[in-house]
């Protein structure tokens, strides 16, 4: 759960212009309620607590796969790509 947080914070820093602020806010809010959960022992709770950053990010990591893609593609040929 802590890597779940560390690689968040990670694209967030990175990435953060793909995502609009409203969805950026559910995704800090989201980290922040797991930040808590670790502080304590309740299992099910940081279960929870990270299952639901991994669902409010989800979206944005494909967004960032997709950027990341294009970027790499950009002005390549098909056949010049490596197999």
């Amino acid at each position: 759960s802590s890597r779940l947080l560390e690689a968040t914070e990670s694209a967030l820093a990175e990435d953060a212009a793909l995502l609009s602020a409203e969805e950026q806010a559910v995704i800090l809010a989201a980290m922040s309620t797991l930040r808590l959960a670790l502080e304590g022992s309740d299992w099910e709770r940081i279960k929870q607590s990270a299952d639901s950053l991994n669902q409010v990010s989800t979206e944005f990591a494909g967004r960032r796969m997709d950027y990341n893609i294009k970027a790499a593609l950009t002005g390549r040929r098909v056949d010049a790509l490596p197999l």
